[in-house]
């Protein structure tokens, strides 16, 4: 053969055609196996990343939580705070707010306000109304901002019709529907109501003006015991006469108001006055002023009676002369204005006279209780 026949060209196989490829060592067969299983372990740990990689990816929409923070594979982020709960709002007291007022028109030409849009008045109950001393028209309750006055021991039930003349003259209430039992405390010291009083009036009594007057206790007035004098023999009583005399009766109303003892002790009261006999009213000569009350008449149909023949003769001439009826009312109604000059005297009241000295009886319409004034002290009696 050739020199450099043993040489392998290049590209030419390093194993013989006829031998085969040469056996591999021990040393070689090593490292190809651990090659392999350092190639198997890369291969499973980059897919067991991918696959964390994946899981983080879907827990990435998931709200942080404090259990999860520190873990193997986990990135740490802070977590914030909740907020704290918003303190209770603090409670402001109610402010009443007054209603807006109605605009004024005080001041603006032509404006008025129509009746219907006026404020209703408040409605008093028919028990707030009594009846003044002047018998005039009916008012709401005493007191100065128009409440009711309530009398102790009257229902509130009670209603103007069922209270009497005498009741709403005197200004005092009625009995209750229901009757209590009480006991006096002392006897002796007590004049309890109904019990008549005699006294002497001192000047006379005249209806035509309504005025005071007073009377004098002629006799002792002993309690409801009857064994202690509590109004002595010159004791005053102090009364009024109320209204005058109506017509078609002959009986004044009087009351009287006060009680005052040689003692010095005050009484008030409501309590009517009798005459003697203890028949209620005041009786005396009544005049009824006949003569001026027809004389006031006589005028008016006089005058009335003097116009319409006036006026009667009047049309009468002036038709006779025209031809023409002419109406003279006009005329006829001047006698009627006229004679409402005289109408005052033909409606004069009657008036009742009752001369001084003429007894009189005083009948308590309440218990007086005279306790304040005496004290009782018990005295042996020498036989």
């Amino acid at each position: 053969m050739p020199r450099g026949a043993d040489r392998k060209e290049e590209g030419e196989p390093t194993f013989s055609p006829v031998a085969g490829r040469r056996p591999m060592s021990g040393r070689m067969k090593a490292l190809v196996g651990v090659l392999g299983v350092t190639s198997a372990a890369g291969v499973f740990w980059l897919l067991s990343q991918g696959m964390q990689a994946g899981d983080g990816a879907e827990n990435g929409g998931r709200p942080l939580n404090a259990e999860r923070v520190g873990e193997v594979g986990e990135r740490w982020s802070p977590i914030p705070r909740e907020a704290p709960p918003p303190p209770p709002p603090v409670l402001q007291p109610a402010m009443v707010v007054p209603p807006p007022r109605p605009p004024s028109t005080m001041g603006a030409p032509g404006a008025f306000t129509p009746f219907a849009q006026r404020a209703a008045p408040s409605r008093v109950g028919i028990v707030a109304f009594e009846l003044p001393g002047g018998g005039g028209p009916p008012t709401p309750g005493g007191g100065p901002s128009g409440a009711p006055e309530v009398t102790p021991g009257m229902p509130a039930t009670l209603t103007a019709g069922r209270r009497d003349a005498l009741a709403d003259r005197l200004q005092a209430g009625d009995d209750m529907d229901t009757a209590v039992a009480t006991v006096l405390p002392d006897r002796n010291l007590f004049i309890t109501m109904g019990t008549p009083m005699a006294c002497t009036p001192e000047q006379p009594i005249n209806t035509d003006q309504p005025g005071p007057f007073r009377c004098k206790v002629s006799a002792p007035v002993y309690s409801t015991s009857g064994a202690v004098p509590l109004l002595d023999a010159g004791t005053w009583f102090v009364g009024q006469v109320r209204e005058s005399l109506q017509r078609g009766r002959r009986r004044a109303f009087a009351v009287m108001t006060r009680i005052e003892t040689p003692q010095g002790c005050l009484i008030r009261l409501r309590a009517p006055v009798a005459d003697q006999l203890g028949e209620a009213g005041l009786d005396g000569e009544v005049d009824n002023h006949f003569w001026e009350r027809f004389r006031g008449l006589a005028a008016v149909a006089f005058l009335d009676a003097a116009s319409q023949a006036a006026a009667t003769a009047a049309a009468n001439a002036l038709a006779s002369r025209n031809g023409n009826s002419v109406s003279f009312n006009s005329f006829g109604g001047v006698g009627g204005r006229a004679g409402s000059g005289f109408a005052d005297e033909a409606d004069i009241s009657p008036t009742l006279r009752r001369n001084q000295a003429r007894p009189i009886l005083v009948m308590a319409m309440q218990d007086l209780d005279m306790r304040p004034c005496f004290q009782l002290r018990m005295r042996e009696v020498r036989r």
